[in-house]
């Protein structure tokens, strides 16, 4: 398989979890190389131009399979449907709402003659499928459920000492995260708990955020309005950091048992109660943190995600009508 990733390198921006699964990916095939912002190779906008240009630098074969992320980060590409090559779009926050979401992943998908879309939920395989029953998708695009994945050689235990009672450090997006400021707040007024309270303009990004999840007893995490399974859920439980979160849809799905890998809260004022409970249960608060950890860095991690974006990427048809593989995780 040879694979061109359309994307900028994310390395260095806030959400560069991203960037670790698009490294294991290009790792696993026999060639791969990431075309965009950021990268190494970066410049040209006309797809078939792109593949001309590293063919003849011989970075890559004429590419079996393109994979590109984001609408926003692929938007000025042309011609994908020139280049005989399957392609794949990682679908996220693939939702209707009032900034087009659907309009502009389909112009996208359609145009460039996308066959496998990538799916971080079941929420997301539905909408697409609902999209393709409407004709706004083509009829030969399949939507695969493959989480989001969390590099468990950043994120892990680091034998440090607790500083924080609870960590609260999200992105501050209002339209798609209305609760969190209302949590943080909630946790600053709360008496007698040490709370880590920040957003990324604060700087704890990076390495110093997976040094934070470790210094913390608790990481509470608020969903957004589409209350999807995020990426933090695995950051800090795969730190082996007790994660206490509002319930997701598709929980099941994921195999995740509340109680067991991780404990909801439903109202701040259970969450106040939540976590003067667990600071002052160290033992049950460590045994669900343990089996979280255990079971996240089994099941999510780069190595296992990107060899699920393997089989799908070479067998388009797999899951077409469940959205999702035979014996994945939760079954």
């Amino acid at each position: 398989m040879s694979l061109l990733i359309l994307s900028p390198n994310y390395s260095k921006r806030v959400n560069w979890g991203h960037q670790h699964i698009r490294d294991t990916l290009l790792d696993l095939v026999e060639s791969g190389v990431q075309y965009g912002q950021g990268c190494r190779f970066f410049g040209e906008t006309h797809i078939p131009t792109i593949c001309k240009q590293l063919e003849d630098m011989e970075v890559i074969e004429v590419p079996s399979h393109i994979l590109m992320e984001n609408p926003r980060n692929v938007a000025h590409y042309t011609g994908g449907a020139e280049v005989d090559a399957i392609k794949a779009f990682m679908v996220c926050d693939y939702f209707p709402d009032s900034r087009g979401n659907y309009s502009n992943y389909n112009r996208l998908l359609n145009e460039h003659d996308v066959t496998i879309a990538i799916c971080p939920t079941p929420d997301v395989v539905n909408n697409i499928k609902g999209q393709r029953t409407k004709g706004a998708l083509k009829s030969d695009i399949n939507p695969v459920w493959i989480p989001h994945a969390v590099n468990t050689d950043i994120f892990k235990r680091r034998g440090l000492q607790k500083e924080y009672d609870v960590m609260a450090v999200f992105g501050l997006v209002s339209y798609v995260y209305p609760n969190r400021p209302i949590v943080q707040k909630a946790l600053r007024e709360m008496k007698g708990v040490n709370a880590l309270i920040g957003d990324w303009k604060s700087g704890i990004i990076h390495y110093s955020y997976a040094e934070a999840i470790n210094k913390s007893k608790i990481f509470v995490c608020a969903n957004g309005i589409n209350n999807q399974v995020l990426m933090k859920y695995f950051e800090a439980m795969a730190s082996g950091t007790f994660l206490l979160t509002n319930l997701p849809n598709s929980w099941r799905d994921f195999g995740f048992i509340p109680g067991r890998h991780f404990v909801i809260w439903r109202d701040v004022k259970d969450l106040e109660d939540t976590i003067r409970y667990f600071l002052a249960h160290e033992v049950e608060r460590e045994e669900i943190a343990s089996e979280g950890e255990i079971f996240v860095r089994e099941n999510f991690n780069c190595q296992v995600i990107a060899k699920k974006i393997v089989e799908a990427l070479g067998c388009p048809t797999l899951a077409k009508e469940e959205g999702r593989f035979e014996g994945f995780i939760g079954e």
